[in-house]
């Protein structure tokens, strides 16, 4: 089983605060049971949320490597029903510049902020760049595959 992250963010932030203005982002979270598998796209849905936790220090884009996760403790990541709609968080930690390793923290959350489930990864590969971290709040959505992507699989 494997996971990737692809994440943009335009906006300003207070380090060390929960101060935030996110301005432009988009965040989305892939998985696959094997690699030839068709990936389920997860999105994490956000707005323009001034004071709000979500930010990026300036400009930010990552896109991570595929990689391992064990399929028995991440199992719930194949089940988008009841994950679907809930308050979700992202942050993605480290120096970036062209290539090098990032922190993953992906986090389901219930409606009180209490973490559900979380997949914590450290030194990912990744592509992009960003000054230090950057951290994503809003609503767990899902992207269908293309139909393409559904032929290739077959």
């Amino acid at each position: 089983m494997e996971m990737r992250i692809f994440m943009t963010g335009l906006g300003i932030a207070i380090p060390k605060t929960d101060i935030g203005l996110d301005l432009i982002s988009g965040t989305y979270v892939q998985v696959r049971a094997t690699p030839s598998a068709v990936p389920l796209t997860y999105v994490i849905g956000t707005y323009a949320n001034p004071g709000g936790k979500t930010g990026t220090v300036a400009l930010g884009h990552i896109t991570t490597e595929w990689f391992a996760i064990p399929p028995l403790k991440y199992s719930w990541l194949f089940n988008p029903k009841g994950m679907l709609g809930s308050p979700a968080e992202l942050k993605v930690s480290g120096t970036l510049i062209i290539k090098g390793q990032v922190d993953i923290h992906f986090k389901l959350l219930d409606e009180e902020g209490t973490v559900l489930k979380e997949v914590k990864r450290i030194n990912v590969r990744a592509t992009g760049g960003q000054l230090s971290s950057t951290y994503i709040h809003g609503t767990l959505m899902t992207i269908p595959p293309k139909a393409s992507q559904l032929r290739e699989a077959s």
